[in-house]
């Protein structure tokens, strides 16, 4: 057998050739046991390996604390550190278990196809941009928004070994990697034939019209469709010049952003037929306005399932969402000519960028009817002109 060969690029890393004839790569350091390294010199996994070995052979803290327990400054030692933080202890228990799953997904991916090695047990600072662009990537081509949340559940992770002092800010491989939130679908407004579609089909005091009512004339998002109580519809008196009213309205917090600030406080009042439609509902102190029909309310999750099966029953197309009607709901505000600050409040928007977006559509009507004026005005006016013009010649 030859003399061991060396690599310029990794001190101490020797190889040699087995029984047959296959290399071998091994790091053996002065006083330091010997260690075994995957693949080649220029693999991935041969490069954390060696970095690894080298650390833990320095003394830089790559040891186990407890048996079983995630190696220092490793990923799955950011992930205890996350889970102890108050960020975490801040998140509703469905958003901590939808982050969990994503966590546990990454670190247990293996950092080389030809390596066992995970990125739970590899040290934070041996991520690269390359390599979580292409974890990204893989999963951004079959689930867009799996994608983008992925990456923001990595970053949790770095951002837990930046603050322990790990790695430094500038040094965080997640900074070159933007995601755009996807495009929503299904978010148009339903059309006039659409709506009278759907009514034919379900009627009044079913759950399928009632969640559709709720939307229509609330403009509440899935979650708040499912959980409006009875308990929020309460009666305000209003003076206006000194004349008192009795307004009945929903009073309550959208169900958007609760556990970050509070959820948006919104006062939106009891229309006519809104109250025609709930009117067969039995007002029950304590219980959602839609219920099943063993009276057990729906999950937010359901409703987007509930919804396409509803619209499948009425034969509409996929597409037609609650989303769409809160999208109606915004467009008769501008129609019945409120302006714009109260649209905003009505909706529960935070500012007013995000009203104007959904203003685009009645923006873009506008204009049509606008143009339609003009452009026939303008030809009206062009006829009249050559029917002079022939008149004279004709005299």
């Amino acid at each position: 057998m030859g003399r061991p060969s060396k690599h310029p690029d990794f001190p101490g890393a020797t190889m040699r050739l087995d029984r047959k004839g296959d290399p071998i790569w091994r790091l053996r350091l002065k006083g330091q046991p010997e260690v075994r390294l995957p693949g080649q010199p220029g693999d991935q996994c041969f490069r954390l390996a060696f970095d690894a070995a080298i650390a833990k052979q320095k003394g830089a803290g790559i040891i186990l604390d407890l048996p079983g327990r995630a190696q220092s400054k490793t990923f799955g030692h950011a992930q205890r550190l996350l889970e102890a933080s108050l960020e975490w202890a801040a998140f509703d228990p469905k958003t901590r278990g939808y982050n969990a799953k994503l966590i546990e997904r990454f670190l247990e991916m293996a950092v080389d196809p030809e390596s066992e090695a995970t990125w739970r047990g590899t040290p934070v600072e041996f991520l690269r941009p390359a390599d979580l662009r292409a974890i990204i990537t893989a999963i951004y081509a079959a689930t867009p928004s799996t994608a983008r949340h992925m990456l923001i559940a990595v970053k949790k992770l770095i951002r837990a070994a930046i603050e322990a002092g790990w790695i430094a800010e500038e040094d965080d491989p997640s900074l070159s990697i933007k995601l755009k939130k996807p495009i929503a679908i299904g978010c148009n407004a339903w059309p006039d034939a659409a709506m009278a579609a759907y009514e034919a089909r379900h009627p009044i005091g079913t759950p399928a019209r009632t969640a559709y009512e709720l939307a229509r004339w609330l403009g509440n998002r899935r979650g708040d469709v499912a959980c409006l109580g009875w308990d929020q519809l309460v009666e305000i008196e209003i003076e206006t010049d000194g004349v008192f009213e009795i307004l009945e309205a929903f009073d309550f917090r959208q169900g958007k952003n609760r556990n970050k600030n509070g959820g948006k406080h919104v006062i939106l009042p009891m229309t006519d037929k809104l109250s025609a439609a709930l009117a067969p509902l039995k007002r029950e102190p304590g219980k959602t306005i839609l219920q099943r029909f063993d009276g057990q309310p729906y999950s937010e999750k359901a409703m987007t399932g509930q919804m396409a099966y509803w619209t499948k029953q009425a034969d509409l197309p996929a597409g037609f969402t609650l989303r769409g009607l809160r999208r109606n709901y915004a467009h008769g505000l501008v129609k019945s000519k409120l302006d714009i600050v109260t649209i905003r409040d009505l909706m529960g928007h935070s500012d007013l960028a995000t009203t104007q977006i959904y203003l685009q559509g009645i923006r873009k009507e506008a204009n049509a009817l606008e143009a339609s004026k003009a452009i026939n005005a303008r030809e009206a006016a062009r006829d009249a002109a050559k029917r002079r013009a022939n008149l004279r010649i004709v005299g």
